[in-house]
C-alpha cells in the first residue's frame, strides 16, 4: 500500500470512529451512501476534498457538525501527533487533513 492510500486509510477510520460512535455503523453506511449521491465522490476522495466533506456533514446536521468535526479534528491530531504543534489559526478538518498529510510526507522524507 502506497503511503498516501495509507494515510486515506487513516484519516477514514478516524472519521467512521467518530461517526460510529456518534451513531452506530449502520448509520455511517448511510451517511457515506449519502455523500456519494450528493457530492459524487467515493468516501477516499473526501482526503482529497475535505471541504466537500466538511460541507456535507453542515448540511446534514446543522450546528451539531461542530462537535462531530471537532472530534475528528481531535482524532487525527491525535494519531498524527500533531496537538504538540502550535498554530494559530483555528483548525478545520480540512486545514486539520492537510497539516496530517504534510507531517506524513516529511516523516517520509
Amino acid at each position: 500500500m502506497d503511503s498516501e492510500k495509507k494515510f486515506q486509510a487513516e484519516v477514514i477510520g478516524i472519521i467512521e470512529e467518530t461517526l460510529s460512535e456518534k451513531f452506530g455503523p449502520d448509520v455511517v453506511k448511510v451517511l457515506f451512501y449519502n455523500f456519494l449521491r450528493t457530492t459524487m465522490l467515493q468516501k477516499e476522495e473526501m482526503i482529497r476534498k475535505p471541504e466537500q466533506f466538511d460541507y456535507f456533514l453542515s448540511s446534514m446536521f446543522g450546528m451539531g457538525s461542530q462537535l462531530i468535526r471537532r472530534t475528528m479534528i481531535i482524532g487525527i491530531q491525535n494519531r498524527f501527533h500533531l496537538d504538540d504543534q502550535i498554530d494559530t489559526a483555528p483548525e478545520t478538518l480540512a486545514s486539520i487533513i492537510r497539516r496530517a498529510w504534510r507531517a506524513r510526507q516529511a516523516t517520509l522524507s
